[in-house]
């Protein structure tokens, strides 16, 4: 069977359509289109004129046997189950008309004419993408890998865990040992404190990561020496992060099993606590022999009392040089040049520096918070920007379609 785009994409004259959209046109070969088939599109328009959402028409060539036109009548029969409900085509003869929402054709066309990457989830009000079409080319390029060519590298704290439930602020993996029982309420105020000094420093859209570094180091030197003074004890960490409000986004178990299954490495780099990470996920049964932690670990005396932590501090925007410091883990897995990075600061960006060969890298950012003063510079930096989302339904759905 030969393939031979053969159209170029009609917008519609809708008022109502957002023409804005940065991919409202579709990239085909140019060609001389049959009359006929511009009239049934202009039918079409007509026909859908209420659409809010803007069209973009596609003719695709298909040189076809009587087998492979019905084979072909059944695959766009089953891509269209899962696909918006304005997306429709005609097999005239051996040409198929496309209607499909701009910024999409090629994510219906792969299920058509090869691999199937529907994504009614790109649909949410919560997704946001700068430049869908980029998208679609690398995840198509990540399904031709396959699971032997891909690995996840994601942060942990308000990524892989929720930013908040029913409005109430989740704690991060620090916050879990600031908030827990056997730490004075002195410390626990002064600990308070820190927080609401540095925070906002933290997340401050005016200030470069560089102005911010210095008071990151600040911060988390000033807070880890706080929680040595506590003198905490190893064996009760477990008990420490039952009784916490700790919550892994909705979806963490298909997340974790499918990448298993399929023995995809997973590389969790977090500016948090590793010990309590850890118990984290293996209370959640999670924690499985795939999955790598790279984090600021605890270091306990021969009686199981925090004495200090071991090895080089990370911090939200330093990952860059924790990530070259990994360089060893990742030659592990030279062959795995297909990359999904998840974060949910513009610190992680860098998670993948230590990675010697990029074929291709997706990245998926969580915006939890300040959403309109950052939300441009998170889709400047992201592929996708998934907007105070608290489940990992899109991060499943693309996994779904590679492996």
């Amino acid at each position: 069977m030969s393939q031979q785009f053969v159209g170029q994409s009609i917008k519609s004259d809708n008022p109502n359509s957002r023409h804005d959209h940065p991919n409202n046109s579709t990239c085909v070969e140019p060609c001389v289109v049959p009359h006929a088939f511009l009239r049934s599109a202009s039918l079409i328009m007509c026909r859908h004129a209420s659409l809010s959402r803007p069209l973009s028409i596609t003719l695709v060539s298909l040189s076809l046997s009587l087998s492979e036109n019905a084979t072909m009548v059944t695959k766009c029969s089953h891509a269209m189950k899962s696909f918006p409900r304005d997306l429709f085509f005609f097999p005239l003869c051996n040409v198929f008309l496309l209607c499909v929402p701009a910024g999409w054709t090629g994510l219906f066309l792969s299920p058509v004419l090869g691999q199937a990457v529907c994504m009614p989830q790109f649909e949410k009000n919560t997704v946001h993408m700068k430049d869908p079409e980029r998208v679609e080319q690398i995840i198509c390029s990540m399904i031709k890998g396959g699971a032997s060519k891909l690995q996840i590298i994601t942060d942990f704290d308000m990524t892989l865990s929720k930013f908040a439930v029913n409005g109430k602020r989740c704690p991060t993996c620090h916050n879990i040992i600031d908030n827990c029982k056997l730490v004075t309420e002195d410390c626990r105020e002064k600990l308070l404190q820190l927080k609401n000094k540095y925070y906002p420093i933290e997340i401050d859209p005016q200030l470069t990561m560089e102005e911010k570094y210095p008071f990151m180091v600040e911060w988390y030197f000033k807070s880890h020496t706080l929680l040595v003074e506590q003198r905490l004890q190893k064996d009760k960490l477990p008990d420490i992060v039952r009784e916490s409000d700790s919550a892994l986004r909705e979806g963490y178990e298909h997340f974790f099993d499918r990448l298993h299954q399929h023995s995809v490495p997973v590389f969790i780099f977090s500016a948090g606590l590793g010990d309590v990470l850890e118990e984290i996920i293996r209370q959640a049964g999670v924690y499985l022999p795939n999955v790598k932690v790279v984090s600021n670990f605890m270091d306990f005396d021969d009686n199981g009392i925090l004495k200090g932590f071991k090895g080089e501090l990370i911090h939200v925007y330093n990952k860059h040089d924790g990530a070259l410091r990994n360089t060893e883990y990742f030659k592990q897995f030279k062959d795995n040049t297909n990359i999904i990075l998840m974060g949910d600061s513009l610190g992680d960006l860098n998670m993948a520096d230590g990675v010697p060969n990029r074929e291709n890298i997706l990245k998926i950012g969580f915006l939890n918070d300040k959403v309109d003063e950052l939300l441009d510079k998170y889709l400047n930096s992201y592929d996708i920007v998934l907007v105070k989302d608290e489940t990992l339904e899109v991060p499943n759905a693309i996994l779904q379609k590679i492996l």
